[in-house]
């Protein structure tokens, strides 16, 4: 996995303002595919800046957490209530997602995403918020691909965000 804000805050691009907002909230992390967000996810650490700013913000906040995003993700409903199986050609896991839960609400809900999915519910993408100490995914955003004949890259994911990071573009501020 990737540390997309930790590589935005590393770049010689990134202005002071966009490195202190970077500072602010959860980093976000992108995933290679499942496999790769089932080896990772569960060794994110918080440093330590954001333990006090969460204790300092959110004193009720008995949490903290990252947000990953998976890509090419398929889901599935399980026969359990606001359980959800994702899977790629790496792997699976079980995620919970439900839109009117005070603590993990999403922005939607399973129901309002699928109106726009086809092809056997493969969605473009799945921001997942993971709850690092205890180890929780839940799903917040889904997304579907415009066109389902997308050819495979053929460089990694890692080497596709370090061009995206290259000298001639700005970082934006997340």
């Amino acid at each position: 996995m990737i540390n997309l804000s930790q590589y935005a805050r590393q770049s010689p691009q990134t202005s002071i303002s966009e490195k202190i907002c970077l500072l602010k909230g959860s980093d976000i992390y992108l995933a290679e595919n499942i496999a790769d967000y089932k080896e990772h996810a569960p060794k994110i650490k918080l440093p330590l800046y954001q333990k006090i700013q969460y204790w300092t913000q959110y004193k009720n906040r008995l949490h903290y957490d990252a947000g990953i995003i998976l890509m090419h993700i398929g889901i599935e409903m399980t026969v359990l209530p606001n359980i959800f199986r994702i899977h790629d050609s790496s792997g699976e896991d079980i995620m919970y997602w439900n839109k009117d839960n005070e603590y993990f609400g999403a922005m939607h809900s399973y129901e309002e995403a699928r109106q726009n999915l086809k092809d056997n519910n493969w969605a473009a993408d799945i921001l997942v918020r993971y709850l690092i100490e205890s180890d929780l995914p839940t799903i917040i955003e889904m997304k579907r691909y415009k066109f389902s004949n997308k050819k495979p890259d053929k460089n990694t994911l890692a080497e596709r965000i370090r061009e995206l990071f290259s000298d001639s573009v700005p970082v934006p501020c997340f």
